[in-house]
């Protein structure tokens, strides 16, 4: 939720076919309903009954008695390897004392291993 994955407004749209969530952080998300295992097979005035949890952590559909996280709802979005790959990235990315000692210690034992052509 501090990172502003939290939902403000959710609605079925039957034209798209589509939940749409309006998130805190400005973003607007559609996802396909027919990519969403426990909705594929709602019918659209199923859907239209869409609630927000009160914190806005997730969605819900009582008459299918069905909740959903938003940030499971996102991962499945993009993909978990998406999320694996910025995870690592921001990882790759911190700058530390205890790192550049690792590194440094690393270089004085000659660095990486060459690579060699297979």
């Amino acid at each position: 939720m501090a990172a502003g994955y939290h939902a403000l407004e959710a609605w079925y749209d039957p034209t798209t076919q589509r939940l749409m969530l309006t998130l805190s952080n400005g973003g607007l998300v559609g996802l396909p309903v027919r990519d969403i295992p426990y909705l594929a097979r709602a019918t659209p005035a199923q859907l239209k009954t869409v609630e927000l949890l009160p914190t806005g952590s997730g969605v819900s559909w009582p008459v299918l008695e069905v909740d959903i996280g938003v940030p499971t709802l996102l991962t499945n979005l993009v993909g978990p390897q998406a999320i694996a790959r910025r995870f690592a990235r921001k990882g790759g990315e911190t700058k530390s004392e205890a790192k550049a000692a690792a590194a440094r210690a690393n270089g004085a034992k000659g660095g990486r291993p060459r690579k060699h052509a297979a």
